[in-house]
């Protein structure tokens, strides 16, 4: 049985580090997503049980807030949920 080449093994290794990385920045991109998801979903809530509103409404107006005032709906629902208000 030969050995692999240190050229192999350095390649490999490579190849594993550049892996580990796109693993960290995928996991980095999914954890915000949930915390985003989490967040509208909380703000949609709030408007729920504050305006009396169906579920379809209150996304609709977390999204209108969103379009007004030219901010990601999941700022507009983070903003919602850490200080109760739509509006900056």
């Amino acid at each position: 049985m030969t050995e692999p080449s240190v050229s192999t093994v350095g390649a490999e290794l490579a190849q594993a580090v550049e892996d580990l990385a796109t693993a960290r920045a995928d996991y980095g991109r999914l954890e915000a997503a949930l915390r985003s998801r989490l967040d509208i979903g909380i703000a949609m809530g709030i408007l729920m049980e504050r305006h009396r509103l169906p579920q379809e409404q209150a996304f609709d107006v977390l999204r209108s807030a969103s379009q007004r005032q030219n901010v990601k709906l999941s700022e507009i629902a983070a903003r919602m949920v850490s200080t109760g208000s739509l509006e900056a």
